[in-house]
């Protein structure tokens, strides 16, 4: 094995004041920010397991990011709060994923229109659409 350490395989040593593990390796605290798992919001989870599929699964993990603290935790409410505010969520604007989103739920319905996933679809298509409707 090249180097000394599996992480740096280039043959450079590690010098670094963090170990690995981002802890500071002379005992100061480190810098960087809290790598603690963030979880998803309940109404995310709540969504997660009722959806039946994976491609729905993967919906709502992507619409309900573990971490987000707004409203629901979900990217519609994100973006009422943007338009409410005019302040930003996470450093960046929700409209385009929201669009995004909106567009591939109907995709999804024009296809399969009786999807087993459909009253979640539905749903989640509502949210999004009143979101980019103004937040109402």
């Amino acid at each position: 094995m090249k180097g000394d350490s599996p992480l740096f395989s280039n043959g450079k040593k590690n010098t670094s004041n963090y170990s690995s593990n981002n802890t500071a390796v002379n005992n100061e605290p480190s810098p960087l920010k809290d790598s603690s798992p963030k979880e998803m919001s309940p109404t995310g989870k709540s969504l997660l397991e009722s959806a039946q599929t994976e491609e729905v699964k993967d919906l709502v993990k992507q619409l309900y990011r573990p971490g987000a603290e707004i409203g629901d935790g979900g990217t519609a409410d994100a973006l009422k709060h943007e338009k409410e505010t005019g302040q930003l969520v996470g450093n960046k604007g929700h409209e385009q994923k929201a669009k995004e989103r909106a567009a591939q739920i109907k995709k999804m319905l024009s296809k399969n229109p009786n999807h087993v996933d459909k009253d979640l679809l539905q749903k989640l298509l509502k949210a999004l659409e009143d979101a980019l409707n103004g937040g109402k």
